[in-house]
């Protein structure tokens, strides 16, 4: 309590002294997008109206424009967000130089700090029972969908994954206060409502059971537009036409085993070559040492590559739609899976953003390590849960899942890893596909330990 308390202090102080970014300092781009003042709900009760005026406080009070020596425009004030938000999980050696960066163009930090600025409005708000874990509210549960939503919630907006604070709703108009908009900064926004996604009550008591460990990752791949000479397919792509699915012995908590029989793989779709026009097309040659838990993990993944896509299904649904349902209900715990809510967004091709209430690639692997023999991971609102984050890149080896820096949080499967150069198993790339990709191992934000070795 006493640090929390002394955090607390941090955002007073912080939001004190942090200068207003303006037209005057910023190019007109950084404000262009973003919305007028609603009018004030008379109605809201005096919490949420706490909350409220605790978002607005916040508005032009960070920018990477108007910053010196390469630092933000209230640098302290986002450091304080962070040490407040994240609690006894800030760290500063690894963190306050992202933190503090002014960037010109996508965020170079370990996450994007929509949700870590939403928390940090509830607790000056005096919301101090809740906390950042890895990437989700803890200290709240979430109601999916926007039934009940007040002002002074925090919203989950489709697609987006973005956390905002709600200042009022009209219809199916949206107002809101989101960080991390444009030029990095913190603005008023308006949502469709019927795009919510799902959204945490912001006062009351803290939801029990939670802790600030726990958290969540997920990345909101859009689908490439098929460009007027598609390039050579790399490798086989989905034919059009049904999905096949995979046998298991069970779901939810029960989870898959490396028993599960693998799923038939498609036939190649010339139609669907531009999908993967970058994929790493050849699998590298794994360690001799990998030990042979590690090994299952890998093979398990490498058994879905190719096998989900939006392009050559039928009906309007995703090639392999039956394959991405199975994936989902493997790997959610068995009180978040709820198909009469999810089924159909999950089996749904999409033509561009993905609209369904997550990102899929950390869910899919959760699924594959499951699938490999791991049962006792499964995934949570968003998160991995049976291991506990590593940040950084030490100690990291194939058969772990990564979760790489940047505003998407994507989480993947390592499969090996040569100097600074990682191959990975990816879910949700392009065509909302599974392929295989490089990454540079100094991009990674952290990992999470499946083997426990």
């Amino acid at each position: 309590m006493r640090s929390q308390l002394f955090a607390l202090s941090l955002l007073a102080c912080a939001s004190l002294t942090a200068g207003a970014a303006s037209a005057a300092s910023c190019p007109a781009s950084c404000f262009a997008a973003e919305a007028k003042a609603p009018s004030a709900d008379s109605s809201l009760s005096p919490a949420r109206k706490q909350i409220v005026a605790a978002a607005q406080s916040y508005l032009h009070q960070i920018s990477d424009c108007g910053g010196t020596g390469g630092e933000k425009l209230g640098a302290d004030l986002l450091e304080a967000i962070y040490k407040s938000a994240l609690q006894g999980n800030y760290s500063a050696k690894t963190m306050r130089a992202n933190v503090r960066k002014a960037n010109a163009g996508e965020w170079s930090g370990p996450w994007s700090y929509g949700g870590l600025f939403s928390i940090a409005v509830l607790q000056k708000a005096g919301m101090t029972g809740v906390a950042w874990g890895v990437g989700k509210p803890v200290g709240r549960a979430p109601t999916w969908g926007h039934k009940g939503v007040q002002a002074g919630d925090i919203a989950v907006w489709d697609g987006s994954n973005q956390h905002s604070i709600v200042e009022k709703i009209e219809g199916d108009v949206v107002h809101t206060i989101d960080a991390q908009q444009e030029c990095g900064g913190v603005l008023r926004k308006t949502h469709s409502l019927s795009k919510m996604a799902a959204f945490y009550v912001g006062p009351g008591a803290s939801a029990p059971g939670t802790s600030a460990s726990s958290g969540y990752g997920g990345d909101p791949t859009p689908a490439p537009k098929p460009s007027a000479t598609p390039a050579p397919a790399p490798a086989p792509a989905p034919k059009p036409g049904g999905s096949s699915g995979a046998s298991s012995s069970g779901s939810g908590a029960s989870g898959a085993s490396a028993s599960v029989s693998p799923i038939s793989g498609p036939a190649q779709n010339p139609a669907c070559n531009y999908c993967y026009a970058n994929e790493v097309t050849s699998a590298p040659a794994l360690d001799p040492s990998l030990s042979k838990e590690r090994r299952r993990i890998i093979a398990a993944a490498a058994t879905y590559l190719h096998k989900v896509s939006d392009c050559g299904g039928s009906g309007g649904e995703k090639f392999g739609a039956d394959v991405l349902e199975k994936v989902y209900s493997d790997a959610l715990e068995a009180s978040i899976w709820k198909p009469s809510l999810m089924r159909s967004h999950v089996r749904k091709a999409s033509s561009g953003k993905w609209d369904g209430p997550w990102s899929w690639c950390g869910i899919w692997a959760v699924a594959a390590v499951r699938k490999g023999g791991f049962s006792d991971v499964t995934w949570g609102v968003g998160h991995v849960d049976g291991r506990k984050p590593v940040w950084g890149h030490k100690g990291v080896k194939p058969g772990d899942i990564a979760f790489w820096e940047g505003g998407l949080n994507h989480h993947d499967i390592v499969e090996k890893i040569d100097g600074d150069t990682v191959w990975t198993l990816d879910g949700n790339q392009e065509c909302s596909g599974i392929m295989r990709k490089k990454r540079k191992l100094s991009n990674m934000g952290g990992y999470y330990n499946i083997a426990n070795d």
